[in-house]
């Protein structure tokens, strides 16, 4: 039999599935590096019609929140699982600030940027207000994703966003 092959047989030799999945690949990442560059400024990243900017470094909830919006942004709101678990991965499964918090009414956890997301992730027994904790961070991977209060004068890394899926 020639290159195709009938039956419980691969209707392709190894060789050539695996060129095809390489040309696959590589056209898959340049068409998403491409969209990437073209969308978000360099040093963000592009991911379900967001553009994201992760700090290299810790800072308090506030001096995040105004570093995010010296670069036309906000900390970010979270939509969704797959984005929380982009947004942990991109901190290397570390814990970082969200733009969630009660800093106005206590029990009452609202998005810096006013933005309506009913999405939460809670670890158990959270949010709870030990010590005066208005604002919120995610506690990585080894928490399963979830997230906690935590007082707004911790130092923890922090995500920004931008961008609206309706002009993306």
């Amino acid at each position: 039999m020639g290159p195709l092959q009938r039956h419980d047989k691969q209707l392709f030799p190894l060789k050539t599935l695996k060129t095809i999945l390489a040309i696959y690949l590589t056209s898959w990442m340049d068409l998403f590096l491409f969209t990437s560059t073209d969308i978000c400024q360099p040093g963000w990243t592009y991911f379900g019609g967001y553009c994201y900017f992760s700090s290299p470094a810790c800072a308090t909830w506030l001096t995040a929140e105004s570093n995010c919006s010296e670069m036309n942004s906000d900390l970010v709101t979270v939509h969704n699982q797959e984005e929380n678990v982009f947004i942990q991965h991109r901190h290397f499964g570390d814990r970082s600030w969200i733009g969630l918090n009660d800093r106005s009414v206590e029990g009452s956890f609202v998005w810096t940027n006013k933005e309506i997301s009913s999405f939460r992730f809670w670890a158990p027994k959270q949010p709870n207000n030990w010590n005066n904790e208005d604002c919120v961070h995610t506690l990585g991977v080894r928490h399963g994703y979830t997230w906690n209060d935590v007082p707004c004068d911790n130092c923890f890394n922090f995500t920004c966003f931008t961008g609206d899926k309706s002009l993306v």
